[in-house]
């Protein structure tokens, strides 16, 4: 796992920026996808992983071993996690989707173009009664 080594690292030496920002932005995006599919222990743990690194962003010191050891621990309650999943019964597995044919869009245009006409039509119908009231109230007299 990037992450993993990445702390390794991090525990080795001085806190580099970029490390810290490339391991900020695996942790957010893992955070993100937990909670696209609906695992929030798995985007809890991700956060916590955020906010221990946030503090080393900008300062350059090394983790101290007790947070490198309880950043690997997260990221071993995270791996238990994702073992712990099982696949989706609704997934089809045989490989990529294939594009939908045409016609549902062809379909679609033409009730588009129906809807545009009938719209137009009851706009026509609309003036022309608009214009005859103008007309009857200018021949009634007042």
């Amino acid at each position: 796992m990037a992450l993993a080594q990445g702390i390794l690292q991090l525990e080795k030496g001085p806190c580099v920026p970029e490390v810290v920002a490339r391991l900020l932005r695996l942790a957010h995006t893992l955070k993100g996808a937990a909670r696209v599919v609906k695992q929030p222990g798995i985007a809890e743990l991700a956060h916590a992983v955020e906010g221990i690194l946030t503090t080393h962003r900008e300062e350059g010191q090394p983790l101290s071993r007790e947070q490198g050891s309880e950043l690997l621990g997260l990221l071993d309650a995270i791996t238990s996690r994702f073992s712990a999943l099982e696949p989706a019964s609704d997934v089809a597995v045989a490989g990529p989707a294939r594009p939908q044919a045409e016609e549902p869009l062809e379909t679609l245009r033409v009730e588009i173009r129906e809807m545009d006409s009938l719209l137009a039509r009851h706009r026509g119908r609309r003036a022309v009664r608009r214009r005859t009231q103008e007309t009857r109230r200018r021949r009634t007299p007042s």
